[in-house]
């Protein structure tokens, strides 16, 4: 939606409902081709291309598949200097993310910590 690229790496303000967090493009899987709809690699997405990736957020965040719930569902992408929308997007579904340290702690009952 905006004239730079959107690039893998990149830092971008995403607004979920009433949300904003900080998300980054990582990893870009792929763009489409909108005449094929041919999967094509892609480390960018230039204006007006449509690409599946996945975003690392800085927080936790509720949403729903797009399908069920469009507004929990769609967000946008703010790049933080200009404040210019930069993209829009859908979520699919969440994917296995590493877990916070305090989140997850695995116990074995047989063996006392040193």
């Amino acid at each position: 939606m905006g004239e730079q690229p959107l690039l893998q790496g990149r830092t971008y303000s995403m607004k979920i409902g009433a949300r904003n967090v900080a998300a980054t493009i990582a990893p870009l899987k792929y763009r489409v081709n909108v005449n094929t709809l041919e999967h094509l690699a892609a480390e960018k997405l230039e204006l007006n291309e449509i690409g599946v990736c996945e975003l690392e957020l800085d927080q936790p965040i509720a949403f729903d598949a797009y399908d069920e719930n469009r507004t929990t569902g769609g967000f946008i992408l703010i790049d933080r200097l200009t404040t210019a929308t930069v993209g829009a997007g859908c979520c699919a579904s969440p994917c296995a993310a590493p877990q916070h340290p305090l989140q997850h702690v695995d116990v074995d009952r047989h063996r006392a910590p040193p």
